[in-house]
């Protein structure tokens, strides 16, 4: 099916921050899967060239594209990837309190639907910081707190061995849990390696396949 840029414009001009209408546009969208790059520049140069107050439909738009993804398809997800890094701070320094809490909480949902690496949306988070909002007579709610911006914490490496020794101390008391700490110890030691997981740290491995 070809894509009618006229018709992707128009749908964009009339759409709404409603539920309704983000979701008819995004299962419409879904039709041209295949033209997810040509799309996607279309959403930004309309995205640039809305009023404040319109800006964040296409936030909403991108949202139920990427989060519909996961099932539908990956076309969207690798088409918005790229262009987030920009896109989002240029919105998040116009908006409003409100605004800006309502795009943080986007990331949020990205992050717990894990609809990209975490890597990858604290880098949104940084991007997101070192913006300077305009300031607004008009803003509305609490000022954005910095702490909604925080990198999410990874954690430290599981020291397995330790683990293993704790849960060795508890094994006479739980026969299932023996049973079960025997099919772990059968496992390969290649399931325990975890130095691949350690050379991920460029840009290089964010997108996602």
């Amino acid at each position: 099916m070809s894509l009618n840029k006229a018709s992707l414009i128009r749908k964009l001009s009339t759409l709404s921050t409603s539920q309704d209408s983000i979701q008819s546009l995004s299962l419409w969208l879904f039709h041209f899967s295949k033209h997810a790059d040509d799309i996607v520049k279309v959403w930004q140069q309309e995205l640039k060239q809305a009023p404040t107050k319109q800006k964040l439909k296409f936030i909403f738009l991108a949202n139920d594209v990427i989060l519909q993804g996961r099932k539908k398809g990956m076309a969207y997800i690798t088409a918005f990837q790229p262009v987030l890094p920009t896109v989002l701070p240029e919105v998040y320094k116009v908006l409003d309190a409100k605004g800006q809490q309502q795009l943080i909480r986007v990331i949020s949902i990205w992050q717990d639907r894990a609809a990209y690496p975490v890597e990858f949306l604290n880098e949104l988070r940084k991007r997101l910081r070192s913006s300077q909002p305009v300031a607004s007579a008009n803003s509305s709610g609490p000022a954005v707190s910095t702490d909604a911006l925080q990198d999410v914490d990874l954690g430290q490496p599981i020291n397995k061995r330790e683990l293993f020794r704790k849960v060795d101390a508890h094994e006479e008391q739980f026969p299932s849990l023996a049973a079960a700490m025997a099919k772990i110890r059968s496992l390969p030691p290649a399931v325990f390696d975890d130095r691949p997981i350690k050379d991920i740290t460029s840009e290089s491995h964010w997108p996602v396949t």
